[in-house]
């Protein structure tokens, strides 16, 4: 904790996620970790630095960081996954989740329904048709919902939304990243859709002559 709190990461939450990713790396791993927390631990530095050119500083490409260790430190910090004060309800039940350390998913984390660890009463029992001494098994990806659900590489999931803010073609993106057609377009629709629903819910209602929204890159995440 003393580690985290030197670089202003007061954050219980915060900590506890970024811990559970450490646990799930591997030796290997536990520098990059470091390296990468220290460099986004100031958010306002990062936005103001950020470019085309210092991309694969911060990023480091699959040789050096083949297990994507930066991009996923970068997710978890700018709050990008299912945070842990805000934990999803179970798709199985609908109540509540808690979050638990799970070293095979690509963050370390997943939401485990609270049924999971003690009886259901006779009542929910019955609605679920189910024994009363079922336990329910839902569980909820840190991934679920999310621009990361179902891909391999968080790092090429960035690097395509990155891409698309700056303005690159489909095409040239799809050969900078290394990643298929099908990927690299449907990640550009559905940066394209965010914005539209960012435009027609905030910025369109707003006077010609109000205030000027800028909306960070990050925004669209």
């Amino acid at each position: 904790m003393s580690d985290y709190l030197s670089l202003g990461i007061c954050n219980e939450g915060l900590v506890r996620e970024l811990e559970a990713l450490r646990k799930a790396l591997g030796l290997d791993d536990q520098r990059l970790f470091l390296e990468s927390v220290r460099k986004f631990a100031d958010e306002s530095a990062f936005v103001r630095q950020l470019t085309l050119m210092s991309w694969g500083w911060y990023f480091p490409p699959p040789p050096a960081d083949p297990t994507d260790v930066a991009a996923r430190v970068f997710a978890v910090m700018c709050r990008l996954v299912y945070i842990s004060y805000s934990p999803p309800s179970c798709p199985i039940c609908g109540d509540a989740t808690e979050f638990v350390e799970a070293s095979t998913t690509t963050f370390g984390w997943r939401y485990r329904c609270v049924q999971g660890r003690r009886r259901l009463t006779a009542v929910k029992a019955r609605k679920l048709r189910k024994k009363s001494t079922w336990r329910c098994s839902g569980s909820v990806s840190a991934c679920s919902g999310t621009w990361f659900e179902g891909t391999k590489s968080v790092r090429k999931v960035l690097n395509l939304l990155f891409c698309w803010v700056n303005r690159v073609p489909v095409v040239r993106a799809r050969m900078n990243v290394e990643c298929g057609e099908h990927m690299a377009g449907n990640y550009y629709s559905m940066a394209r859709e965010v914005c539209e629903v960012i435009m027609s819910n905030e910025v369109l209602p707003v006077p010609l002559e109000g205030p000027v929204f800028v909306l960070r890159w990050t925004s669209a995440f």
